[in-house]
């Protein structure tokens, strides 16, 4: 995932939430009212702010706080709570499928958006198929490893900005930052039960 160095972390990145919510999420028009009936005088509008919740709570599972803004915390939280979930389905599909869960299992997304086995694990093409033949757990790793990445995202972020404050150079070169920002490619491990986060060009 790219960080640009100039972005305000979570805030700019529930800006632009916001400015695709006024696009994306328009409501229908109102179905006639069934004949015989009368029609409503009262229809219900939605705000654009309540808009903006329900399409933020869609993607992330969080809501903005009143103030409208996302804070980094929440984010974390509920990805706490959602990846502690597929750890324990994981588990339990792969031991119940003969999966070998005594070795480490790197897993990620390809282009094609299809869950691939990114090291060499004997299994590698059983767990492949255990993910193309259960769609629902394919979506619910897509969305843990998509949350997982924005909270990193913002966690470098932030890490770099309070390095760029001590030492602009250093903090460059400490972070790698290039044409692109700060460069992170994470993909999910389960070890010993455990499903953690790495960054793949350290794995």
């Amino acid at each position: 995932m790219n960080v640009d160095a100039t972005t305000t972390a979570t805030h700019a990145w529930a800006t632009s939430a916001y400015a695709t919510s006024r696009k994306a999420a328009a409501i229908p028009a109102e179905p006639a009212a069934p004949q015989g009936s009368e029609a409503i005088e009262d229809p219900v509008e939605i705000s654009e702010q309540g808009r903006l919740a329900n399409r933020l709570n869609d993607l992330f599972g969080v809501s903005p706080r009143a103030d409208g803004s996302i804070h980094l915390e929440d984010l974390q939280a509920h990805l706490a709570e959602i990846s502690a979930g597929l750890e324990g389905v994981l588990g339990s599909k792969f031991r119940a499928a003969g999966i070998d869960t005594s070795r480490a299992v790197n897993l990620k997304v390809d282009a094609a958006g299809r869950v691939r086995v990114a090291n060499d694990h004997p299994d590698k093409e059983k767990i492949e198929a255990l993910f193309a033949d259960d769609p629902e757990l394919a979506n619910e790793f897509r969305r843990v490893l998509g949350l997982q990445e924005l909270v990193t995202a913002s966690e470098k972020h932030l890490e770099f900005a309070a390095a760029y404050a001590e030492n602009p150079e250093a903090a460059v070169a400490q972070f790698g930052v290039g044409s692109r920002g700060i460069e992170t490619e994470i993909l999910l491990r389960l070890a010993e039960g455990e499903l953690t986060a790495v960054d793949e060009r350290a794995a």
